[in-house]
């Protein structure tokens, strides 16, 4: 509108419009990047088919929460309970288990 009634001239209208496109580029590239980080992260803990599901949050358990009472061992085999990495490769291999069962039967 500015541009029609001569308040601004075409060059400033047409610099403004280019700095908007760059600032659309740039957040594409920014949302871009944050899949292909959340797709790099599903495939370290395993989760490739919940890499969009992935989101980063602020919600730190306070310290009694987690139970930290017990002795080092016992705490060391929760942690290790716990672990979705592992969690994921147990699922894997009792599937893996049942398909070879399905296939022999």
């Amino acid at each position: 509108m500015r541009l029609k009634s001569g308040d601004i001239a075409e060059a400033d209208y047409l610099r403004v419009k280019m700095e908007g496109l760059r600032a659309q580029s740039d957040l594409d590239s920014a949302q871009a990047a944050v899949e292909q980080a959340q797709a790099a992260l599903a495939v370290l803990l395993r989760w490739p088919e919940q890499s969009l599901r992935i989101e980063a949050q602020d919600a730190w358990p306070a310290l009694a929460d987690i139970g930290q009472t017990g002795d080092k061992n016992e705490l060391i085999d929760r942690a290790l309970h716990q672990r979705p990495d592992l969690q994921a490769d147990k699922q894997r291999a009792e599937q893996a288990k049942k398909e070879l069962e399905l296939r022999g039967a």
